[in-house]
This record gives structure tokens, sequence and C-alpha cells, in this order.
């Protein structure tokens, strides 16, 4: 007879949100469905202020949470995380010492006045900008015709930046979308090579020394391929970017099970288990102290000539999959991970 699992395994086949507070509001545990509604690793969120994560937009529960003053639970409250709003059941309950454990269980995704959202911003700033630029490229093309030959190259020029804004503008359209992948089963390793085959083709990868570490076994996972591939592509060159600069340039692409990774997702089904993990490790430097936990914020880049949309772009298409996303650095090995977790098909 097997023995039952013990409390940790427990929290963390969890779908709510368990986080573990001392007397000053300090995160002292949490389970991953806490990583994935407050958007940071573990080793990110340990020992700092729920405050700096998370914004209770209940007075009163603010306040209950102050003063540790016996158990509560309060229905629809507004949680802000990274600037989105989300409606959440909470409850409180109070431990030893002043001690108290804080569950979230998200109920749905607000929808507040488009200017105070975030997320539709760039959705809308696209779609604004997008009549003008038209009209832009149309006097230039007509421009061209009426120019010197020795000129025309000012109103090609004119042409290929409202071409340049424009993509710019398609990459921020989709940011602000909130439509979900089409999904189905499909071979996750085949979609690996499919990204590193484009990859190999291009000057990114000149020098760079790839390393699979696939696991054979693994089953067919849920998702959209196409949107997948994208992103493997995205990270997997930004990996071979990042490394360039060292001796022995190395780019490592990893998979497997991730046993007991579970997380809630704005789905029909709500809790989604996220067993299957790819991971993309290279030996570059890592990203700047001050960029670390702003990476997946829209044009946050610490590329000279980057538009600083990859990341986010790619988060949201992970997440439109019923994925998670996140990066950490593993400074003892000098290695920056990213890490998708992805469903198993059932």
């Amino acid at each position: 007879m097997t023995s039952a699992p013990d409390a940790k395994a427990r929290l963390a086949g969890l779908g709510i949100a368990v986080v573990l507070l001392d007397h000053q509001g300090t995160i002292a545990g949490l389970n991953p469905a806490a990583e994935e509604l407050l958007g940071r690793s573990e080793a990110r969120l340990l020992g700092t202020p729920l405050a700096a994560h998370a914004v209770i937009s209940d007075d009163t529960l603010i306040e209950h949470l102050r003063r540790a003053n016996g158990p509560l639970s309060a229905r629809g409250v507004g949680v802000i995380v990274a600037g989105v709003t989300r409606l959440c059941d909470v409850t409180v309950a109070d431990l030893d010492d002043g001690w108290r454990v804080l569950t979230l269980m998200p109920v749905s995704d607000m929808a507040p006045p488009v200017s105070d959202t975030p997320s539709t911003m760039p959705s809308i700033l696209a779609h604004e900008v997008k009549n003008p630029l038209a009209a832009i490229r149309g006097a230039a093309q007509l421009l061209a015709r009426a120019v010197p030959g020795e000129q025309s190259e000012l109103t090609s020029l004119i042409t290929r930046e409202v071409d340049r804004i424009a993509e710019l503008l398609d990459r921020m359209q989709r940011l602000g979308t909130r439509q979900r992948a089409d999904i189905a089963p499909f071979n996750l390793h085949a979609a690996i090579r499919n990204a590193l085959a484009a990859i190999r083709v291009g000057d990114v990868a000149q020098g760079v020394q790839f390393r699979e570490r696939f696991d054979p076994s693994l089953p067919d996972v849920a998702g959209n391929r196409a949107a997948l591939e994208q992103v493997l592509i995205n990270l997997i060159a930004n990996a071979c970017e990042a490394a360039a600069h060292e001796p022995a340039p190395e780019v490592v692409i990893r998979t497997g099970i991730s046993a007991g990774a579970a997380f809630s997702h704005s789905l029909p089904d709500g809790m989604r288990r996220l067993p299957v993990e790819v991971t993309i490790a290279d030996n570059g430097p890592g990203f700047p102290d001050d960029l670390a936990e702003r990476i997946f914020e829209p044009f946050v880049t610490g590329k000279p000539q980057g538009q600083g949309l990859g990341l986010p772009l790619a988060r949201k298409l992970v997440q439109d999959m019923g994925g998670h996303l996140t990066c950490q650095r593993d400074t003892a090995r000098g290695l920056t991970l990213f890490r998708i977790l992805l469903p198993m098909e059932t």
C-alpha cells in the first residue's frame, strides 16, 4: 500500500493559489498555482511582501491582512497583478503567532473601462494609427511617380518605414486580443525540430552548439503547433543571441515531465494540469538586473534595436493555448532558462 502524499505535494496539485504570510505580510511559502497567479517564480517571491506583487482592491480585506484578527472570506475581490485586474474569491485563515494562509481563486477576468485596461491599449493604439499610416504609404507611392529618379529612394524609404511600423502595430494588436488558440494534439519534438531547422538557416545560429535532451517517452501535447513553433523560434533565437559572445556558445533544449504542475487558467475547464516541460537554456550572461523582473512586459528590452514585444507575445501565445512560460537565472551554472509548461493530450 502506497503512502499518502505529503502536505507539500497536496498543495502543489491544487488549482487554488495558496500563500503563507508571516506577521509582516511577507511571503514565506506558496504553491505552483500562486506562482502562476502572481506571475513570478517561487525563488523571486519568497521573502518579499505580498503587496509588492498583488494589489487587493478591498480595503476591509487589506486591513484584515494587516491585523490578522480571525478568518475571513470574500467573493469577487479585485486583485491587480502586473497591471491586470482579476476577480478572485479570497480567504484568510490565521495560524499561530501572526502567521496567515491566504488563498485566491480566480473566478473571471474583469473587464474595466478600456482606458484603464493596459492589455487592451496596444490594440487600440494600433487600430488608431494604422489608418493614417495607410494614407502616408499611398501618398509616398504616388509621389514616387512624380519625383526624379535620384529622389525616388526617399519615397522608398518612407514606404519601408511605414511597412516596418505597420508590422510593429500588428504585433501590438496581437498582445491586446483575447482570442484563444485552436487546440489539437501534436508531437512536441517534431515542433521543436521544425523550429530548430528554421533557426539553423539564419545567421543567428552561426557558431552556436545546439544540444537536444529529449525524453522519447513523452506523449503528444495539447496546444497550437504553429503558435508553439513561433514561440520556440523566438526563444531559441534569443538564446543564440545571448550566448553569441561566449567562448563556446551553447543552447540546450530539454523536454520531460514536470510532476505536480497544475495551474488555473481562464479556460472553460478552469484548472489544467501542465505536466510536459520544455526548457531552453543558454550560457549567455543573462538579463541586466534592472530588467530581469520585467522581461515579459511590453516594450521592455535589453537590445539596442529591440522592440520589447517578442517575449510578451511569446508568453501570450503560450497562455492562449493553456500553457505557462517563465524565465529564471541559474547563477550556479551560469545559465538562463526559459521554461514552457504544456498540457498533455488526454
